[in-house]
């Protein structure tokens, strides 16, 4: 995967040709957990992972809404355009905050146990973090356990150990509750895959029929045995289901639903 960086300040990884798909991570996610989603899409399209400044962000800016601007000013300033968001958690409530306010940059939107609806994670307080229970309470997102890659781990170190980022991210994960996306979700009608894990503790599975109900164009693919990481969980199945989603040839036969 190449690594690049110019005059704008985001380094970002940037690799293969064709279409666009804009892969967004959630508050504790990094790029190594689409790794097998990168190795998977590169022949055919080209992937970008920007580096969404999360846990660095100022305080006044550490809201899902402001994210979303930042994201824009990404796009814009790399001329995206007609990309495919795929968005985790948060990056998931990310992809379609951008999908409402710029829509006709958007072709399709793919969202992985996201964020926006439903949620039972706790929120982080602001007392100092201990990073074994950190640790142990993402093991809890993963249906087996021993899924959590060693970077994701590191970054969960780096968070711990610094006051500032975790105050970053206390804010960003209160703001993600506070900015429900229901209100705008049925004026959304491009075409989404929405994949779960059927036993993803953090949104649980009716979130994704909750989300499915409230979109017009819209299907659900479970994954069985899997939790709320399935990129990293179930990545063959995962791949599976998002190339044939990919497809240009999907586009027509997704039909919208009448509500």
């Amino acid at each position: 995967m190449a690594v690049n960086s110019n005059s704008y300040y985001q380094t970002y990884i940037n690799t293969g040709e064709g279409q666009v798909v804009i892969l967004l991570h959630g508050i504790f996610g990094n790029v190594h957990i689409w790794k097998p989603v990168v190795e998977a899409l590169r022949p055919s399209y080209r992937v970008v992972i920007p580096r969404i400044p999360l846990s660095d962000l100022p305080l006044e800016d550490a809201n899902v809404k402001h994210i979303a601007h930042v994201l824009h000013e990404f796009v814009e300033h790399h001329e995206l355009k007609n990309v495919i968001l795929v968005g985790h958690a948060v990056g998931g409530q990310l992809a379609l905050m951008y999908t409402h306010l710029y829509p006709g940059n958007v072709k399709k939107l793919v969202l992985v146990g996201s964020a926006g609806l439903i949620e039972r994670a706790p929120l982080p307080g602001s007392e100092p973090l201990d990073l074994q229970i950190l640790q142990d309470e993402f093991e809890q997102a993963y249906y087996f356990k021993g899924h959590l890659p060693d970077k994701v781990a590191e970054d969960l170190c780096e968070v711990a150990d610094d006051t500032s980022k975790h105050a970053a991210i206390e804010k960003i994960a209160r703001s993600s509750r506070q900015y429900e996306v229901s209100t705008f979700l049925g004026k959304i009608d491009h075409p989404v895959l929405l994949v779960w894990g059927l036993h993803d503790p953090v949104s649980p599975p009716e979130s994704a029929l909750h989300f499915n109900d409230l979109l017009s164009n819209s299907e659900i693919r479970f994954i069985e045995n899997c939790g709320h990481v399935p990129m990293v969980e179930k990545p063959d199945q995962f791949v599976t289901h998002l190339l044939s989603f990919l497809k240009p040839s999907s586009g027509s036969a997704w039909h919208s639903k009448k509500h």
